[in-house]
């Protein structure tokens, strides 16, 4: 049985962190969303995670396993606040990205 409040996560290119890939139907409650994320270091310490077709939504740990959670946290925060006040979810690129770091697909329930 799959751990639905561990976020699966799949890095894009050859390198970095993976998993196996889940589909959507594994998933039994609520809905699943495919959340892109970029994770930059932090100059100060840590990691900075992004939404990349959610912007506003922004998060960060101490390391990338605990920024890619928190990341995963905030997308479903933001999707049920659009859902419970019956707004469009506004999916566009971030403008404010920045210019480099990994990107990573992770699968939210919500």
């Amino acid at each position: 049985m799959m751990n639905l409040d561990e976020p699966q996560v799949e890095r894009f290119g050859s390198h970095g962190l993976s998993v196996k890939h889940k589909t959507l139907t594994q998933f039994t409650t609520g809905s699943a969303y495919q959340c892109r994320i970029l994770i930059c270091e932090d100059p100060d310490g840590g990691f900075v995670a992004y939404a990349i077709r959610l912007p506003g939504v922004v998060s960060q740990g101490e390391t990338e396993k605990e920024a890619i959670r928190n990341i995963a946290e905030a997308f479903a925060g933001a999707i049920e606040c659009y859902s419970e006040m019956g707004l469009p979810i506004p999916w566009e690129l971030d403008a404010n990205l920045p210019a480099t770091g990994k990107e990573y697909r992770v699968l939210v329930n919500v």
